[in-house]
């Protein structure tokens, strides 16, 4: 195992239940918990933790970071996504127990807005604002340099999927992040933009035929994430109302930051690692060398 490897004593527990006795029987440095397991999600394991052992370092991993709490992620000292490099948590452990800067992660978008209130309503005006059929916000993961879905309408599975992060220029929104600036896409079966086969037959198959990223961006300047919207037919976006959605939008999303809690220390960078110990449950595991 990757973390036995790295020099940590792991313990496992199959359930949040046999995690909590375990804490309260063995000399733990640090846990790490799937959020989604038996009797009690990774989030009220946390609570518990935090109640009991407030030095103890906690991670969280999850494959849908959306279904995470922002009250949930103050209780965390670190967040990992499943299906990463495993290097991802070696580095969270090691940031957890050697207490480095985590200034990182108090600026990170996806850290602090993943489960604001505000994102549905952010993209329920861009569609209506729009016409749109379809549309999903992302936010940027400062720690990856990439967007993740958080809310989106109207799409399925294998759009969900396709365009679960995104990181380069193939795509209206992955341009729109690296560019700071709104794309346009008339024709998706003509735009040059979409080159990559795949793409274009995950957004055919959607029935996308037009689409428009919009940056948001506060107006200090910081870049949160794109939103987007999708419609079903070849289709100009008038000057008019690209600019009513950003007369929609924008004050939202000052408002949205202005609400924002900063979290406990948090690991932002992709992980690595070494340190003097974790723990955790099966999707989550305990770890002390």
């Amino acid at each position: 195992m990757v973390l036995e490897a790295e020099g940590y004593r792991v313990l496992t527990a199959s359930s949040g239940q046999e995690a909590l006795t375990s804490a309260k029987s063995t000399q733990l440095d640090a846990v790490v918990l799937d959020f989604n397991m038996p009797e009690m999600n990774g989030g009220e394991v946390a609570e518990r933790l935090r109640g009991e052992f407030p030095h103890l370092k906690i991670i969280m991993l999850s494959g849908y970071p959306e279904d995470v709490s922002a009250e949930t992620r103050t209780l965390m000292d670190g967040f990992v996504g499943k299906g990463g490099n495993p290097d991802e948590l070696l580095l969270a452990i090691r940031t957890a127990l050697d207490g480095e800067d985590q200034d990182c992660m108090e600026s990170n978008p996806y850290v602090l807005f993943g489960s604001n209130p505000f994102i549905p309503k952010l993209l329920r005006l861009c569609v209506e604002a729009t016409g749109a059929d379809f549309g999903n916000v992302q936010l940027f993961d400062s720690s990856r340099q990439e967007l993740t879905i958080v809310s989106h309408h109207g799409f399925g599975s294998e759009f969900l999927d396709h365009f679960r992060t995104v990181s380069s220029d193939s795509s209206a929104c992955g341009r729109a992040m690296n560019r700071r600036s709104r794309v346009v896409v008339r024709d998706v079966a003509s735009d040059p933009l979409f080159q990559d086969q795949r793409t274009r037959d995950v957004m055919h198959r959607a029935r996308v035929q037009s689409c428009q990223s919009t940056p948001l961006i506060t107006s200090s300047g910081k870049f949160i994430g794109v939103a987007s919207t999708h419609s079903t037919r070849p289709r100009s976006f008038f000057p008019k109302v690209l600019k009513d959605v950003d007369a929609l939008i924008n004050p939202l999303v000052d408002e949205m930051a202005s609400t924002v809690t900063i979290p406990r220390k948090m690991s932002c960078r992709p992980i690595g690692g070494d340190s003097r110990a974790a723990w955790g449950h099966p999707a989550a595991k305990n770890h002390r060398p």
